[in-house]
């Protein structure tokens, strides 16, 4: 994944401020020359990991492409490109069989991100990577849903068994999949939209389901959000699950080619207003502001004021939390915890100090395979260590936080 600069430091990343002044339209801002081979490798790795390859191939093409940028670089582009198209096409047939196989079952679906986004909002397909496919389910009917997928396409659950059902469903918003008959991809069935990582501000679904319209897409006719609730979800998403080491630039591009593709049907106003009912007034002031300064303005002016002091406090102190680079994982835990129930936050904590056997078995593979116990050993020592490492961590904060204001 790519990491964004802060800020303040995005001036001195050359390579970072390099792509986002081209997806602006500024390439020739950028002392292209000065780059050296090894520079330009990096570049590449970066701009691949921030998914955002092909969506420069066409920003520079169309512009003119500027002095100093290797031919070699050039048909990179264009090969990430053309591959992307590619694998689209394929994954829109795909969409279209996992959505009829939903219709057939009688289960509503809302497709999110990636695969409307490609469609909707950029100019062409392949200009948008689309690595998944997500979509929301009515949670009444996710156990349907996951049978349609599961037996019916013939997918499989994919990743650790650490969480049973109902634990699940208090810690993520997704049940992920992998499978495909056209090619291999994840299916993630939503039943909400945000899980514990958003604590106490995960979304009512039903909010969701109110604001939708159909469009036809490669290969099938979809229910999507409308354009006001997709960027609530997008801005949501960006900055609740992602902001921060996971961050990828194509995320914001997403929000800048919404708002740019869907002007003329903006009313801000209400938009502030729900997002101030909705708890992500910072989630989206964030989230904009991000998407300003690094690709451009791209919203009116005294919006993100007013989105500012629509927010909540608690929320505010919750997303620079989770964007704090050194915050650790016990840390991470504890902000996804802080939103549920103290009994399930219980059991949740319970799920992760002693897992279930078959968990132990796929974690920690020890071999003879007699040997699993130790692997709880293996983990409560981690355990340790990473408290020992937070409450260093906590204890340097409050230090600093001392010497501060009694300087």
């Amino acid at each position: 994944m790519g990491r964004h600069p802060s800020l303040a430091s995005l001036e001195h990343d050359v390579i970072y401020s390099s792509y986002c002044l081209a997806l602006q339209g500024e390439a020739s801002a950028v002392d292209w020359a000065a780059f050296a081979p090894v520079d330009w490798e990096t570049w590449k790795k970066r701009v691949q990991a921030e998914g955002v390859a092909p969506l420069l191939y066409h920003t520079l093409t169309r512009a003119g492409w500027p002095e100093g940028v290797p031919a070699d670089v050039q048909a990179w582009l264009q090969a990430a490109f053309y591959t992307n198209t590619s694998r689209n096409l394929l994954l829109y047939k795909e969409l279209a069989r996992v959505l009829a196989a939903l219709e057939t079952a009688e289960i509503p679906a809302l497709v999110l991100k990636g695969p409307v986004l490609a469609a909707t909002v950029y100019e062409h397909i392949g200009l948008r990577p689309i690595t998944d496919l997500d979509l929301l389910v009515p949670e009444a009917q996710l156990a349907a849903a996951i049978e349609t997928t599961v037996r019916g396409l013939r997918y499989s659950p994919y990743g650790g068994p650490q969480w049973t059902a109902g634990v699940l469903q208090l810690l993520s918003p997704e049940a992920n999949f992998f499978g495909g008959e056209h090619l291999p991809l994840r299916v993630e069935l939503h039943w909400t939209l945000l899980g514990a990582e958003a604590g106490r501000y995960r979304p009512p679904a039903v909010w969701f389901w109110e604001h939708t319209e159909t469009v036809a897409l490669p290969e099938a006719r979809v229910t999507l959000l409308q354009p006001a609730a997709h960027i609530l979800y997008l801005a949501a998403h960006y900055v609740f699950r992602h902001r921060g080491a996971q961050e990828r630039l194509i995320w914001l591009c997403d929000l800048r080619q919404l708002i740019e593709c869907q002007s003329e049907r903006w009313d801000w106003d209400e938009l502030a207003r729900n997002a101030q009912a909705l708890g992500w007034s910072a989630a989206v002031q964030v989230a904009l502001q991000d998407t300003q300064d690094r690709l451009g303005k791209v919203v009116p002016g005294g919006l993100l004021e007013r989105l500012a002091r629509d927010a909540d406090p608690q929320a505010a102190r919750l997303i620079a939390r989770r964007a704090d680079p050194h915050q650790t994982r016990t840390m991470r835990l504890w902000d996804r915890l802080s939103g549920i129930p103290w009994w399930p936050r219980l059991r949740l904590l319970a799920a992760a100090l002693v897992p279930n056997p078959e968990f132990m078995h796929y974690r920690y593979r020890l071999r003879p395979a007699w040997l699993w116990p130790l692997g709880y050993a293996i983990r409560w020592l981690d355990v340790l260590r990473e408290a020992m490492v937070t409450l260093r961590r906590v204890g340097m904060d409050r230090i600093g936080n001392i010497a501060f204001h009694n300087p």
